[in-house]
């Protein structure tokens, strides 16, 4: 880890941002000058903003899993199965042209492999949403 000094060496530009620590069963205080070898961050602040902002998530996403103090999981999987019946009504699925069952079926159960090289061409689309005016 580095120091406030060699930090400062990298990244010039860097701004500080002073937390409130503790000591002991002390409560957090935001202290001049805390050791690294005496007092805690407390996550207090963090948390309470973590609330705030998990509460935004959970009201346009009712699915959404919190892991840890800054991270969550959302399953999008009824959201994106409501807007794609909306919009069913409003478009059609079109094959794109040229394209048998067989070819089909291929391409959507050969996925791209993970260490496969960049610059290979990405399959065409399967089908196309075509709306309807």
């Amino acid at each position: 880890m580095d120091t406030v000094r060699e930090a400062r060496e990298k990244c010039p530009e860097l701004v500080l941002v002073h937390v409130a620590t503790f000591t002991g069963s002390n409560p957090p205080a935001y202290h001049k000058s805390p050791s690294a070898t005496t007092h805690k961050v407390s996550l207090d602040e963090y948390r309470r903003a973590s609330r705030r902002i998990m509460d935004l998530f959970k009201q346009q996403c009712s699915t959404m899993s919190k892991a840890s103090v800054d991270e969550a999981y959302f399953d999008a999987s009824e959201m994106l199965r409501q807007k794609i019946a909306d919009d069913f009504e409003q478009g059609i699925l079109e094959l794109s042209s040229g394209r048998d069952a067989v070819e089909m079926d291929q391409m959507l159960l050969s996925p791209i492999p993970y260490d496969s090289d960049i610059d290979m061409a990405l399959p065409v689309p399967v089908v196309r949403w075509v709306t309807v005016s």
